[in-house]
């Protein structure tokens, strides 16, 4: 009920930032945003992680559980802790975190800008997390991306007045339709290949074995393996819980990471720390085509049905 003209105005005035915020595109630009927005006091569970967790855990569907997925892709354990300092208090008494963890995760001890400075904006969380959290925290950019957001350009003002992105409309207007790719086995190698290719260019690494480990990478390992700690020391003194969850990939894409790899950047760190883990790395129930997405990332179909098995194990 409005209360008075300046009510009013301030509601007729914010209309148009509410509705851009609210906007496909915006939610495009910040895909974690809604989660962070919907979350309830009470929560069972909350999910935390990078990519792996955003599109390998998904609790639509899951009754009598509330729970919700507060992953940020991509995101460092570092910045793991940052949310889980920052929403926390949002679990009920006893709840528990999920963390979603891949052989890579350890590896990253922060983002960097493309010359490899430590300017990194972190804009991702401007929505999210308290200024002070966020590091190289900019003002200028909370005010163009959360605060003013008609200030990012014009297609901010096209996706205000039609929330659907030019290429969309011309399939529409040409009655394309928009189909998923074929997971054929050769594109699944292929795509494969190009990723262990990814991760072997992003950590200067020449082969995925413990000896082929770069020094500053090995020390990413021993400083997230100490984060990690002090984040289960921070949720035992509170009285949370936790587990570790860690997601399958496709066939072609494990039989490229060698156990010896991910038992020195992934597994030993969490045994070193005392972690709970529930593994699905590996395990050929979980490696099948219509599962997946991709190599890396699970559908619809796969992360319903992991999640559906992970609450199984947890919920006793």
């Amino acid at each position: 009920m409005l209360k008075s003209a300046g009510d009013f105005y301030g509601r007729v005035i914010n209309y148009p930032k509410a509705h851009l915020l609210a906007s496909k595109w915006y939610n495009e630009k910040f895909p974690h945003l809604k989660s962070f927005q919907n979350i309830q006091r009470g929560t069972d569970i909350i999910a935390l992680g990078s990519s792996t967790a955003l599109y390998d855990i998904n609790f639509a569907g899951i009754n009598n559980i509330k729970a919700t997925n507060l992953a940020v892709g991509p995101e460092t354990i570092s910045y793991d802790f940052k949310v889980l300092m920052n929403y926390h208090s949002f679990l009920r008494e006893g709840g528990m975190v999920l963390f979603v963890l891949c052989p890579f995760t350890f590896c990253k001890d922060k983002y960097r800008d493309e010359n490899g400075s430590e300017t990194y904006k972190n804009i991702r969380y401007y929505p999210i997390l308290h200024r002070a959290l966020i590091d190289n925290y900019d003002e200028k950019l909370y005010d163009k991306w959360v605060k003013h957001p008609f200030r990012i350009g014009p297609e901010a003002w096209y996706r205000w007045f039609l929330d659907i992105s030019p290429k969309d409309v011309l399939k529409r207007l040409l009655h394309r339709n928009i189909r998923a790719k074929e997971l054929t086995d050769k594109a699944m190698e292929s795509h494969a290949q190009r990723r262990i290719a990814s991760w072997k260019n992003e950590f200067k690494m020449q082969e995925l074995t413990q000896y082929g480990i770069p020094q500053k990478v090995r020390e990413a390992i021993e400083y997230n393996k100490c984060v990690f700690r002090d984040m289960l020391l921070f949720l035992e003194e509170r009285g949370y819980r936790h587990m570790v969850i860690i997601p399958p990939f496709s066939r072609e894409l494990t039989e490229k990471i060698p156990s010896e790899f991910s038992e020195f950047t992934l597994f030993k760190p969490l045994k070193e720390v005392g972690a709970q883990v529930i593994s699905f790395l590996g395990d050929s129930e979980w490696m099948k085509k219509d599962y997946f997405q991709d190599t890396f990332f699970m559908n619809e179909k796969g992360s319903k049905l992991l999640t559906q098995e992970i609450i199984n194990r947890i919920v006793k």
